[in-house]
């Protein structure tokens, strides 16, 4: 069974299931990655981090338009 190296508190995370990672090659180390998730999130994550939270977060949104105004 894989257990996970570190895991963070759900404020700071994902609250729907992530469907892409992208490591960063830049460099030589490998220790910085983008998390994407249908929650509208995209994380940055730093490995070499002493605490297990984002270091930059973006939250995606789309605007629908109604008779009102545009919506999210």
């Amino acid at each position: 069974m894989i257990k996970p190296r570190r895991t963070t508190i759900l404020e700071k995370s994902h609250h729907d299931p992530v469907y892409d990672v992208q490591w960063l090659t830049h460099g030589k180390s490998t220790n910085e990655c983008f998390s994407c998730s249908t929650d509208g999130k995209v994380l940055w994550w730093d490995q070499r981090s002493e605490t297990p939270i984002p270091v930059e977060s973006m939250t995606c949104e789309e605007t629908v338009p109604t008779n009102e105004g545009p919506k999210s």
